[in-house]
């Protein structure tokens, strides 16, 4: 850590204070269903490139959100004709950075393969742990282009999900423009409860803002904050890898995308979450035994560290943590200012057309109807 941010941090922490309440809140359960055939090139891209905001939108919610996210692939050749080429990726699931992988690591480029939509709702509908919860939000995003005739009728999925009490939002990338396709996905929008959007990729990309701050420190926090994860378990070594890449590869989009992903990691919805495989996260969730934590998967040099010295050596860590998360919070306050300006003067421009805006309005309208609040 340099000099300069060490002290930083050490003001930061004098001046700033985390206050939380807990607010049971209702479920909030949501899949992305995304069409990676040829005709979307360039689609699954600007999905995952505004993956870290959209998770940032659901973090503003209040209280503080009981949320899961999915994702289902489809169209490519690998995912297998027995599977109407479909994979799902990831079920339901608290763990983001697991969705982020799937998403991250497929390749967008032009693969030529079949789609069929229809299959696709109806595994999703059927196989997705959703919530048993009446007042839960449960949304279904399905984005892509093309007929949704082929396969499974996907009238008869859509009305499945409506007495499941899930909506079906159906985002129309028109990359190739055919009437009788776009009515066959406002249909869908309609019979699903939700609604219809012809989305842009990249509308409002040529407004030009100037950034009144810095994230050089934010940054750096968000490298810091690595270091006080402690793994364990036959999968930790691979999670923890998998944080650090997703790191790296965010970084190859942008100092924006590198910032919003910086903030989510400071926020609930990713705190607390990785228990499974993090030493820090499962001490904050209950007690552990240190004499059953098998030391082979522990990080180099832990071999033959004492119980005494790990449950030390955790409990540092969930103090460091903790300040990391002030710092956070307390670099993000402008960036988040600055990003209600940049909300205003965006919507001027046909931002809800856009995936981004077209998500983040419908889950934030969603969530407030089921008695979340929202101030951003």
């Amino acid at each position: 850590m340099s000099k300069f941010f060490s002290s930083f941090l050490s003001v930061l922490l004098i001046a700033f204070s985390v206050f939380s309440q807990e607010t049971k809140s209702p479920a909030l359960d949501i899949v992305f269903i995304v069409d990676i055939s040829s005709s979307t090139t360039g689609l699954l891209s600007s999905v995952r490139n505004n993956f870290w905001e959209i998770n940032n939108d659901v973090s503003r919610l209040k209280p503080e959100p009981n949320y899961r996210i999915g994702l289902m692939l489809l169209g490519r050749p690998s995912f297998k004709e027995e599977n109407a080429y479909i994979k799902i990726a990831s079920d339901l699931t608290t763990d983001i950075d697991y969705v982020a992988n799937e998403m991250f690591t497929i390749k967008d480029n032009a693969t030529k393969g079949k789609v069929y939509f229809g299959n696709a709702l109806r595994e999703a509908v059927d196989e997705f742990s959703w919530s048993k919860d009446d007042n839960a939000v449960k949304l279904i995003f399905l984005v892509g282009n093309g007929p949704l005739s082929n396969g499974y009728d996907y009238r008869k999925a859509a009305e499945s999900a409506v007495k499941k009490g899930i909506k079906i939002f159906s985002l129309y990338f028109p990359n190739i423009t055919s009437g009788r396709d776009e009515a066959e996905w406002k249909d869908l929008a309609e019979v699903g409860n939700g609604a219809y959007a012809n989305i842009l990729l990249n509308a409002g990309n040529n407004i030009v803002f100037e950034k009144s701050y810095h994230n050089d420190l934010l940054v750096e926090a968000n490298s810091a904050i690595n270091n006080t994860y402690i793994y364990y378990g036959e999968t930790g070594k691979d999670r923890f890898e998998t944080q650090e890449r997703l790191d790296v590869l965010t970084n190859t989009v942008s100092d924006w995308e590198t910032e919003a992903r910086s903030f989510l990691k400071g926020t609930k919805l990713y705190q607390g979450k990785n228990a499974g495989w993090d030493l820090v996260d499962l001490a904050g969730k209950q007690t552990v035994n240190y004499s059953k934590i098998d030391r082979k998967f522990l990080p180099p040099k832990m071999e033959q560290i004492s119980d005494e010295d790990l449950k030390t050596l955790v409990e540092d860590k969930i103090s460091e943590r903790q300040e990391y998360i002030s710092i956070i919070k307390m670099l993000s306050q402008k960036r988040e200012e600055f990003l209600k300006r940049k909300k205003d003067k965006l919507e001027l421009f046909r931002y809800n057309n856009t995936f981004l805006g077209v998500v983040k309005k419908t889950i934030v309208q969603e969530a407030v109807a089921k008695g979340y609040s929202s101030e951003f």
